[in-house]
């Protein structure tokens, strides 16, 4: 038998409401996934007030909520390797951006936007062990490193093109130190036949 939960979005009284309903064992496959990703949302739900339990009628809800304390707590280094192929990633985006900026400059500024987001999250991700909600990323990025955050308020608001593209430059020299296509190696990885 599987275990698996649900989740539902719903108005009362004019607040919105999220009500997740899931057996322990799924939290704590969100509390394994969700840290593996740097993004340990359910256990910030349950570990901070956030997150309310409306139902508490077995000892594994405290334990959760502790559990939840224990990973929101936790930081693993990001192994070399990874980090290395995610600032590839997000620097061959911002080359791509480049490429289609002259003929198609909408398509261009979301290629643009995309990598610069992926900047941030690399960044955050590098130093911080942990990527932060969306909603709080950029003031994760100017508590952190205060002229980055600068740069990314100027690109918002950069009317023309070219200084668009200055100031995202500028911002992939601070984040990935790098602004495209770059050499590197990723480990061997074991094929099973």
């Amino acid at each position: 038998m599987r275990s698996s939960g649900s989740a539902f979005s719903v108005y009362h009284l004019g607040v919105p409401v999220e009500i997740f309903v899931n057996p322990a064992v799924a939290v704590r496959r969100y509390f394994e996934s969700e840290h593996a990703s740097a993004r340990p949302v359910t256990a910030h739900l349950l570990a901070t007030a956030t997150g309310v339990v409306l139902l508490d009628r077995d000892p594994v809800v405290g334990a959760l909520i502790a559990e939840a304390r224990g990973w929101v707590a936790r930081r693993d280094p990001w192994p070399a390797a990874d980090q290395t192929q995610e600032r590839y990633l997000v620097a061959a985006l911002y080359e791509d951006a480049l490429d289609v900026f002259g003929r198609d400059a909408a398509m261009g500024t979301l290629l643009l936007w995309r990598s610069v987001h992926g900047m941030l999250l690399y960044r955050c991700r590098r130093d911080l062990q942990r990527v932060p909600r969306s909603k709080d990323l950029l003031a994760s990025i100017e508590r952190l490193d205060p002229e980055l955050g600068r740069l990314v308020r100027a690109l918002e608001a950069a009317p023309a093109a070219e200084e668009r593209l200055s100031l995202a430059g500028a911002i992939a020299d601070r984040t990935l130190g790098e602004r495209g296509f770059f050499e590197w190696q990723s480990g061997v990885e074991a094929v099973v036949p």
